[in-house]
C-alpha cells in the first residue's frame, strides 16, 4: 500500500511539473469551441502580425500593440501559432519579458522612445493641421511615458 501512494505522489509530482512546463505562456486559457470564430480570431492575429511588422517601418504605426494582440488572439486560436510567435527572435522575448513581469527591456525601452521621437519630428514636419500636430504630440507624449515607467527588467522596482 504505501509503494502504491508514493507512486501516486510521484506521479502527482511529474505531472505538475509537467503542466507547468507545457503551459508557460497562458496556455491555461481554453481554445475557442466555435470553429468560425476560432478561424476568424486566427486570421486577426496574423493580420496582427503583418502589421506589426509594417509598423516596424512606418512611421506613428505601433508595433507592439499589434504584435500583443496577434498573442491574445493566438492563444485563443492556434496552439501552433501561439508557440511560434513566444518562440519567435523577435517578438518572443519581449512578449515572455511583458507576460511574467510587465517589463520591457531597456534597448526595447530606447528604440520605442527614439521611434515615437522621430514620429513627432516627422508629423511637425509634413502635417500643416496644427490640431492633429498638437493631439499626435500629447498621445505619443502619454505612450513614452508608459513605456519609460515600467519596470526594465524583473528586479527593478
Amino acid at each position: 500500500m504505501s509503494i502504491y501512494c508514493l507512486k501516486l505522489s510521484e506521479f502527482k509530482t511529474n505531472l505538475l511539473f509537467a503542466l507547468k512546463q507545457e503551459f508557460k505562456h497562458n496556455v491555461f486559457v481554453k481554445l475557442i469551441k466555435n470553429q468560425l470564430l476560432r478561424t476568424l480570431v486566427f486570421v486577426a492575429g496574423c493580420t496582427s502580425v503583418v502589421v506589426g511588422v509594417i509598423g516596424i517601418f512606418v512611421p506613428l504605426l505601433p508595433t507592439t500593440p499589434f504584435i500583443l494582440l496577434a498573442a491574445w488572439c493566438f492563444v485563443r486560436s492556434s496552439e501552433k501559432a501561439h508557440q511560434w510567435i513566444y518562440s519567435h527572435p523577435a517578438f518572443g522575448k519581449a512578449l515572455t519579458d511583458w507576460e511574467k513581469n510587465r517589463s520591457i527591456a531597456p534597448g526595447t525601452k530606447a528604440l520605442a522612445v527614439s521611434t515615437i521621437l522621430l514620429s513627432v519630428v516627422f508629423i511637425w514636419v509634413k502635417v500643416n493641421n496644427e490640431w492633429v500636430k498638437y493631439s499626435v504630440t500629447v498621445f505619443l507624449a502619454g505612450v513614452s511615458l508608459f513605456i519609460l515607467t515600467r519596470k526594465s527588467h524583473p528586479d527593478s522596482h
